[in-house]
């Protein structure tokens, strides 16, 4: 019985641990490394994704194909982009956390599943220029992947060097990383994760 409750309670803190480094996750939760430095809380209070096809909101389907449409028309289709919201809230309302500015982001792709053996995906590593002033909010517009990482994608899919042992869609773990600095220069970061499934998708 001793030996039972000495397991739960490690379970309990690796529980504890994981959620407590996996800031910036989600919607609302506070993400942003130096907090103190700053002054105050970087918050994701929205995300959406969007392709030339549709705005999906904080679905993550990533069409991989154009494809053709009845009539031979050619379906939408091009870079998949975001729109992040981030907040910025002082601790103390008195004394304002510091202006930010978010200068960079990179996105980089995982499999979910790796014996499912899947071409790897190229790290994102682009500039932004976004001013975030204490207890507003602030839009960042983020490429998530362009065409000719699609295109590359498919090269690669379709050369005989990759044998998945599913069909698509398949999934990989998409972690999205704002870099920027505060008015006195200090540095932070705030990490998003979504899952993001690819595929050929009918987009007509």
């Amino acid at each position: 019985m001793r030996r039972r409750r000495i397991l739960t309670l490690f379970l309990v803190l690796g529980m504890v641990f994981v959620y407590s480094c996996g800031g910036g996750s989600g919607s609302g939760s506070p993400g942003s490394s130096n907090p103190g430095g700053i002054g105050g809380y970087l918050t994701i209070t929205t995300i959406t994704h969007s392709s030339p096809a549709k705005t999906q909101g904080d679905m993550w389907q990533i069409d991989l194909v154009q494809g053709m449409c009845e009539g031979g028309k050619a379906e939408k289709w091009g870079d998949d982009t975001s729109d992040v919201t981030i907040a910025l809230n002082s601790y103390d309302k008195k004394v304002p956390a510091n202006t930010v500015f978010i200068q960079r982001y990179t996105i980089e792709y995982t499999q979910q599943v790796y014996e499912l053996d899947l071409p790897p995906i190229k790290m994102f590593d682009l500039t932004t220029t976004v001013t975030v002033q204490p207890e507003t909010t602030s839009v960042v517009s983020l490429v998530v992947m362009d065409a000719g990482t699609k295109q590359e994608y498919m090269k690669e899919l379709n050369s005989g060097k990759y044998n998945p042992s599913r069909l698509a869609p398949y999934l990989y773990d998409m972690k999205i990383t704002l870099y920027g600095v505060d008015t006195l220069g200090n540095t932070f970061n705030v990490p998003i994760h979504r899952t993001v499934l690819l595929d050929n998708y009918d987009n007509c």
